[in-house]
């Protein structure tokens, strides 16, 4: 199973079948491919803003939904393992960046150097396109104060870095007055706070004492970074045969 938000700031659980390893997808490392089920995935499929969401195996965390495929008929994900997602938390201050890089587009392989089981899944589901390709789930990128011609022209740009820009408010009035992320609960990147407001939602995968992490896969490419984090209220997720998203706003900025 797996846990995300989908409406409000309520942690709800999803259904989830492991469909089998992809091997050595990126150098050294796997990707566990899975369909996950329930409402409102079997409407919408892969929803943006997931990204980060927690999969369990029991009680044990495996990884976070973080990759899919556009106009997939159903909601076919690639899961991060959690042990590649913790060696996040090792990076030494050496190794910061000072410039921001765009996002990998994407990952392909043929589909032939795959396991014999994981050919059969992807084929009886339709995915069997050579080459076989996984992006990265689309980061809603909520802004206001922003006009619409604006927003238009930033569009391009933003899409290098994996961010897709929805008009929505500014801060959200939390439901709660004691915000506590846990895994599952909805996360905002603030990246811009005032007369115009921008902030990236995702999900937290995991969290140990004031540690958290999330989102699943790279997130702007910048390297370590101070960027203000708050929790995030869902308003809707609106369904969409390309890219169905989660409607939302930040919360007040907790760390």
């Amino acid at each position: 199973y797996g846990k995300t938000v989908f409406s409000g700031e309520k942690i709800e659980e999803f259904d989830v079948e492991i469909l089998g390893v992809l091997k050595n997808w990126e150098a050294k490392t796997d990707m566990i491919l899975v369909k996950m089920s329930g409402e409102p995935l079997d409407k919408t499929g892969i929803i943006s803003g997931m990204s980060g969401s927690p999969v369990y195996v029991g009680d044990r965390v495996i990884g976070a939904v973080s990759y899919g495929w556009s106009f997939a008929k159903e909601a076919i994900a690639g899961v991060t393992p959690i042990k590649n997602m913790l060696q996040v938390l090792e990076l030494h201050d050496d190794e910061e960046k000072k410039q921001l890089g765009a996002s990998a587009e994407s990952w392909e392989s043929s589909l032939a150097l795959q396991e014999s089981s994981v050919k059969e899944v992807l084929e009886k589901r339709g995915l069997d396109e050579y080459p076989l390709r996984l992006v990265p789930i689309i980061t809603p990128l909520v802004v206001s104060g922003f006009d619409q011609r604006v927003l238009k022209d930033m569009s391009s740009t933003l899409q290098k870095f994996g961010l897709f820009p929805v008009q929505g408010g500014g801060e959200a009035l939390s439901s709660s007055d004691n915000v506590e992320l846990l895994p599952g609960s909805a996360v905002a990147a603030v990246l811009a706070k005032g007369d115009l407001n921008a902030a990236a939602v995702g999900t937290i995968t995991y969290r140990e004492g004031d540690t958290i992490l999330a989102f699943g896969h790279p997130f702007i490419q910048s390297g370590r970074a101070d960027i203000p984090m708050a929790g995030a209220h869902v308003y809707t997720v609106i369904p969409s045969q390309s890219t169905s998203l989660k409607i939302a706003a930040p919360t007040r900025i907790l760390g």
